[in-house]
C-alpha cells in the first residue's frame, strides 16, 4: 500500500470520528500520531516535488538538401573514366 493511500485512510477514518462523536469527548488517535502521519506524507511529497525537470530532448537538425547534393556532384567528379580491356 502506498504511503499517501496510508494517511489518506487515516485522515479520512479520523474527520469520520472527529463528526460522529460529541465535541466533548476525545479522539482514539493522539496529537502525536497525527503529526506522525503528516511527516510521513511530507516526506513522501518533498521526494516527489524535489526530482529534477527531466531535460528536453534535442532533436538532431536535419540535412540540408543542397548541401547534401554539392556533396553528390563532388563524388560523380571524383569518377576516373574506365578504359576498354577489350583492345
Amino acid at each position: 500500500m502506498d504511503k499517501t493511500q496510508i494517511v489518506s485512510e487515516f485522515m479520512d477514518n479520523l474527520r469520520n470520528e472527529m463528526n460522529t462523536r460529541p465535541k466533548d469527548q476525545d479522539c482514539s488517535c493522539s496529537l502525536s500520531q497525527v503529526s506522525t502521519k503528516v511527516a510521513m506524507l511530507e516526506a513522501e511529497v518533498k521526494g516527489i516535488f524535489n526530482r529534477p525537470e527531466p531535460k528536453p530532448k534535442v532533436e538532431e537538425p536535419l540535412p540540408n538538401l543542397e548541401t547534401a547534393a554539392e556533396g553528390d556532384n563532388k563524388a560523380d567528379s571524383d569518377d576516373v573514366e574506365m578504359k576498354d580491356e577489350a583492345a
